[in-house]
């Protein structure tokens, strides 16, 4: 459940029929679509579920080169879409990579 002005659900409903789905349906592909963006993020199904088959997220620690490309287009996303500097204290968060492991299929069941 989420409260916004009517106008914005207006808005939403011709985008989405435009599309041929749902005002959910789209407001939920916007949001993976953001989420996905985030390279600290594990890979998501079309419904949202962290995917356990999918490769880790990348690592700064592990392909750094990839990993700066891919946070340098986060970064300019959040500055033209929401006019937020990400901090340079958020590439230390390991969240995603904590929860893909939580779910992964590769961990040990014997652990």
């Amino acid at each position: 459940m989420m409260r916004v002005h009517d106008d914005l659900l207006k808005l939403l409903d011709v985008r989405a029929r435009e599309r041929g789905e749902s005002r959910s349906r789209f407001i939920e592909k916007l949001i993976l679509a953001f989420l996905e963006a985030d390279p600290r993020n594990p890979r998501l199904d079309p419904v949202g579920r962290i995917n356990p088959d999918a490769p880790a997220p990348i690592s700064k620690a592990g392909e750094p080169l990839k990993f700066g490309a891919a946070w340098s287009r986060w970064c300019d996303l959040n500055l033209t879409l929401l006019g937020f500097r990400v901090p340079d204290r958020f590439l230390d968060d390991e969240a995603g990579h904590a929860m893909w492991e939580a779910k992964s299929q590769r961990a040990d069941p014997g652990d």
